[in-house]
C-alpha cells in the first residue's frame, strides 16, 4: 500500500508540474517596443535629389543644350548667327525625371533671367515658351519631356545687337 502511495504521489506531482507548465504557456507575454521619427530635412534633402533634369537635346549647330553637374540646372545657348529674320526659331528638348516615391506636380513659368539687372526677356524681339503650360502630373518613377523655342519675331530697326535671357524655371512639388 505505501507502494501505491508513493505511485499516486508520484503521479501527482507530476500531473501538477504538466499543469503548471502547460498554465505558464498559455498566459506567455509578447512585447514590441519601439520608436520612430521623420525629419522634415532629410525628406526635402532627399526630394531634390530624386527630381531632375535627364536628358537635353538640340541640333548642336544652332543650340549648346545640356545638362549641369547638379542635374537641377540645364542650360539652353542659342548658336550666335542662328536667328536671322523674323520666324526663324529654335528648339531645344528636354527631360525631367524623377526617381521619387512620390507623384509631383510640375508647373513651368517664363521669365527674364534677374541674376544680373541688365539681362531682359527682351520680349518685343524673341518670343520664348514651352511646350508645356500649366500644371503637369509627373508619375513616381516616370519621367517629362519638354521643348523650349526661342523665336525671333521683330528685327531690330537700329542695327544694334540684342539678346535675350530667360529662365525657365519649374516648381516641383509633390502631390
Amino acid at each position: 500500500m505505501t507502494k501505491r502511495r508513493s505511485i499516486i504521489a508520484a503521479f501527482l506531482i507530476v500531473a501538477l508540474l504538466a499543469v503548471g507548465i502547460g498554465y505558464a504557456a498559455l498566459t506567455d507575454t509578447l512585447t514590441v517596443t519601439g520608436s520612430a521619427g521623420f525629419a522634415a530635412d532629410d525628406a526635402v534633402e532627399t526630394f531634390d535629389g530624386d527630381v531632375y533634369f535627364s536628358k537635353a537635346l538640340g541640333d548642336a549647330t544652332r543650340v549648346d543644350a545640356r545638362v549641369l553637374a547638379d542635374a537641377d540646372t540645364a542650360v539652353m545657348h542659342v548658336v550666335a548667327g542662328t536667328l536671322k529674320q523674323v520666324g526663324d526659331e529654335v528648339i531645344a528638348t528636354f527631360t525631367i525625371k524623377s526617381e521619387s516615391d512620390l507623384t509631383v506636380a510640375v508647373t513651368p513659368t517664363v521669365s527674364a533671367d534677374t541674376s544680373d539687372p541688365s539681362y531682359t526677356l527682351n520680349d518685343s524681339y524673341f518670343s520664348v515658351y514651352t511646350n508645356l503650360t500649366g500644371e503637369q502630373t509627373l508619375a513616381a518613377g516616370g519621367t517629362i519631356d519638354f521643348t523650349v523655342t526661342v523665336k525671333l519675331i521683330k528685327t531690330n530697326e537700329t542695327q544694334s545687337d540684342i539678346s535675350c535671357n530667360f529662365v525657365v524655371s519649374f516648381d516641383v512639388q509633390s502631390k
